[in-house]
């Protein structure tokens, strides 16, 4: 292949808002700026004033509401077939930045009979083979797992635990070099210090939902001594009755809109403290974890299975806690509120160390090399 052209692949339903919709830009940076050409299969276009001179080749023009687990699966599918047929027709390399499941991707791989295409496939935590007991569709996961090893495709674990994972059901180990943990790419501040503009604050990226309850947490456990200021960034707005319950011992601010990159990373970099409470059963990652250290904020987190592995591969990035142990939690609070020098010293260490693996400069840059030497080979 002499041009250097790629299809990323997009099957999430936020690209209006949110994560999905920073992570597709970070990707498509870092592939533009080596003198890429991109396009964008994805679920469903965002507005058209968003990355004007990329193309998007949505599969929805509206986004179908809560979906079932099977329509999720045929809409996933739908996204990659779409991508596998632009590929195809002109000639393009394909990169899969978003999936927990297989089975959709190796079949439409498999179906548009174009094996020869250089494909990769960003492998989500909380993949089938790490939380399914279904053990007739880990079957069928593992049988397309080595099928597209065997075709070649190269896998990007985005965790070491979820490549082990991955690696355990690997029928010739040969392929074991076509799995390579990759962590997603996280947006450094432009600016590294460890001084914080504003003091005694406490981050909240989020309100309750099913996967995490911070807020239940900060009104439940009835801290000795509360932060001096909570920011919760709510977009759409948070209970007026939950906001006055907070206010009534410390200063609170809600941010009730997205907020733009630049200002979304300075916020995380900007709070002295950040909590997020993921239930122990969540199995996937935290951008907003990742944010916030990366911004050399310290967190107070739940014990959830991305957090414990950060903690244990790189060292003290806050403290941690039970999810739903009142007691447990403001332990780690006070723990937190009082580090002393040593502690703040082996936390700027470990940030450092993360920071380096998460880099979406050196993250991107990594898998744009490893397309341009298969590019380069023909």
């Amino acid at each position: 292949m002499t041009t250097r052209d790629i299809v990323l692949v997009e099957p999430g339903v936020h690209l209006t808002q949110g994560h999905y919709r920073e992570k597709l830009m970070l990707w498509l940076e870092g592939f533009q700026r080596a003198g890429w050409n991109v396009s964008v299969a994805c679920l469903q276009a965002p507005e058209p004033e968003f990355l004007p001179g990329v193309n998007f080749k949505p599969v929805l023009r509206r986004a179908k509401r809560q979906p079932n687990r099977f329509l999720i699966l045929w809409l996933v599918f739908r996204t990659y077939w779409l991508a596998f047929q632009l590929a195809r027709r002109n000639d393009q390399s394909v990169l899969g930045l978003t999936t927990s499941t297989l089975l959709p991707v190796g079949a439409a791989y498999l179906i548009s009979n174009r094996r020869k295409l250089f494909f990769a496939q960003v492998v989500m935590n909380g993949n089938t083979f790490e939380k399914s007991n279904n053990a007739f569709r880990r079957y069928l996961e593992a049988k397309i797992l080595n099928f597209l090893l065997r075709s070649g495709a190269l896998l990007f674990p985005n965790t070491d635990q979820t490549r082990q994972s991955i690696l355990r059901q690997v029928n010739n180990q040969a392929c074991a070099r076509q799995i390579l943990t990759l962590n997603d790419p996280i947006r450094v501040p432009a600016v590294q210090t460890s001084a914080k503009p504003f003091d005694n604050v406490l981050l909240v990226p989020g309100p309750d939902d099913y996967r995490k309850a911070p807020l239940l947490h900060l009104l439940q456990s009835k801290l000795a001594n509360p932060p001096r200021s909570v920011w919760i960034h709510a977009p759409g707005g948070i209970g007026s009755d939950i906001v006055d319950q907070i206010a009534q011992t410390c200063t609170v601010r809600v941010l009730d809109r997205y907020e733009p990159t630049e200002s979304f990373v300075r916020l995380f970099a900007s709070a002295t403290w950040c909590l997020v409470a993921y239930r122990p059963t969540f199995l996937q990652g935290s951008g907003l974890l990742a944010q916030a250290v990366v911004g050399n904020t310290p967190v107070l987190s739940s014990h959830f299975p991305y957090a414990e592995e950060l903690f244990q591969k790189y060292g003290r990035l806050g403290e941690l806690f039970d999810f739903g142990d009142m007691s447990d939690f403001a332990r780690a609070w006070d723990k937190l509120r009082n580090w002393r020098l040593q502690q703040w010293q082996e936390f700027h260490e470990a940030s450092a160390r993360f920071r380096a693996d998460v880099n979406a400069t050196r993250v991107v840059q990594t898998v744009v090399n490893l397309f341009s030497g298969s590019n380069a080979t023909g």
